[in-house]
């Protein structure tokens, strides 16, 4: 391995290892197996909200929804009480931007926060309308899509690179790749 590669190796390295340091302070349940308890449902297809359910996610996928009271839980099986909670589907937002107007005809690229802020709020699509650095919304589609076929969960849009904003790197260094 020559030099320059060694160096690009070990950065990638480093720099994964301060991304999960730093997307672990976004993520608050990172095993493979989830049981959300005792929560109620919308499940957006206009009927009633279903009361008292239980959701199972295995490896960031929902497994089962069942009546809390109707269900058995394995032992290895993280549990979230989710009384007095509600859960909804992922949003669809249809009108959004990866920037921040600071005045004066000035616009700040806020590709790092926005994605986190808007999946904060429950969004799990964006479409935006308007952007000043194309690149960099492509860049942060491709990262998203890249973490997701690895991680297989969207929590893992925390995992993505900084460097989403440049015209040539893309979603690379991921540790299962």
């Amino acid at each position: 391995m020559n030099q320059s590669k060694l160096f690009c190796t070990l950065g990638m390295l480093l720099y994964s290892i301060s991304l999960s340091a730093v997307a672990s302070g976004y993520i608050s349940y990172e095993q493979p197996k989830i049981a959300i308890t005792n929560v109620n449902i919308i499940d957006g297809t206009g009927s009633k909200i279903k009361e008292a359910q239980t959701v199972v996610i295995e490896a960031g996928k929902i497994k089962t929804i069942m009546a809390s009271a109707s269900t058995t839980i394995a032992e290895d099986v993280t549990i979230i009480d989710g009384k007095g909670k509600t859960l909804i589907p992922g949003l669809i937002m249809m009108h959004e931007h990866m920037f921040y107007p600071t005045g004066k005809a000035h616009y700040t690229e806020m590709l790092h926060s926005f994605p986190k802020l808007y999946l904060a709020g429950g969004a799990t699509t964006v479409r935006t309308a308007g952007t000043t650095s194309p690149y960099g919304d492509l860049n942060v589609r491709d990262a998203i899509r890249h973490y997701w076929a690895c991680y297989g969960c969207y929590c893992a849009v925390f995992k993505w690179s900084r460097a989403a904003n440049s015209k040539t790197q893309s979603a690379s260094g991921c540790r299962k790749c």
